[in-house]
């Protein structure tokens, strides 16, 4: 570790927390028979079955799965539960670690459930409940990711198949039509290995998801942050290129984790206690993550560079300013 990062390590070990919130509810049919279902005034969106994603009013990169499974990127405000609500979606899940909009949702009649991943993959517990969420709960489903590129595909893919909907080879086709990066690696290596679950492990599973529970106050985010950062200096320090000893650093994956953690903790706490700058600090900390994804993803090793250490400074700054 180089001087630069172990001095952000001693500055960000105090943390914030993490963001572990799941829910879907107690079974099938009460899920059902709780939700309002959308209106049936007012016209529907239908997405056409070109093989290309769809821009939205309020949604970007929405494409179809199946007819009751859609991906896409995350709703913006009403437009974009407006739009969700028009093509009839009764369930939405969010694989992003910002929480679901469960107001505006509601509204809508559509139920929320988050299940964040990461750009590493699909773990194996958290497959089991997109595929028990995918199965049960009241479609159309509607899977989403910040952009709806990368993480939402590979989990509405990963859930799909363990729920014997589809085909991983359909699954890896699907994940060609939305675009998701082969820099993620362990995103498509979980939807390749993805197998069908035993049924009476959903049964069960489907019986006891708990409703969603965002915790505020999130002291381990900072902690996930730290590290991910560790991990970019490594490649960063070898011109960032994956050396041969760490096959498994994903650098504009720890980029996109960093961006969705700081954009998480815009609904914190802190916020309510520190004010505006504060808040203003985390977004523009989440914007440098988010040049940093970009740059990594389109190979500018100097572009890279330049906005690792702009997001360095910039949490040297805010802890200078709210946690030393």
């Amino acid at each position: 570790m180089n001087d630069r990062a172990r001095t952000h390590h001693r500055l960000l070990s105090v943390g914030f927390g993490a963001l572990i919130a799941l829910g879907a509810g107690s079974c099938a049919n009460e899920r059902t028979a709780s939700m309002t279902p959308p209106p049936a005034e007012g016209p529907r969106i239908v997405l056409d079955a070109s093989e290309n994603p769809t821009d939205l009013p309020g949604l970007e990169h929405v494409l179809h799965l199946t007819p009751e499974l859609i991906s896409g990127g995350e709703p913006e405000g009403d437009a974009g539960y407006d739009t969700l609500r028009s093509l009839g979606v009764r369930t939405l899940i969010s694989t992003d670690a910002v929480a679901p909009d469960a107001a505006r949702a509601e509204a809508a009649g559509i139920r929320v459930v988050h299940l964040p991943i990461g750009y590493d993959g699909v773990p194996s517990d958290r497959a089991v409940e997109l595929a028990a969420a995918l199965r049960d709960l009241p479609g159309p489903v509607y899977v989403h990711c910040h952009h709806g590129k990368h993480r939402g595909p590979a989990a509405i893919c990963v859930g799909a198949v363990g729920a014997g909907l589809i085909s991983n080879e359909q699954a890896l086709w699907f994940m060609e039509r939305a675009g998701t990066s082969r820099s993620y690696p362990g995103l498509w290596r979980d939807a390749s290995a993805a197998e069908t679950l035993d049924q009476a492990r959903l049964d069960r599973l489907a019986r006891t998801l708990p409703s969603i529970d965002i915790p505020e106050g999130t002291p381990a985010a900072m902690a996930t942050i730290d590290r991910a950062h560790e991990r970019l200096w490594v490649v960063a320090d070898n011109a960032w290129i994956v050396p041969e000893d760490h096959p498994d650093l994903a650098p504009a994956s720890d980029a996109g984790l960093i961006r969705d953690l700081l954009r998480s903790l815009q609904g914190s706490k802190e916020v309510d206690t520190h004010g505006d700058d504060y808040a203003e600090r985390l977004s523009a900390s989440a914007e440098y993550a988010a040049k940093l994804e970009q740059a990594i993803d389109a190979g500018d090793q100097n572009a890279s560079s330049i906005s690792l250490q702009l997001l360095l400074d910039s949490c040297i700054e805010c802890h200078s300013a709210y946690r030393n």
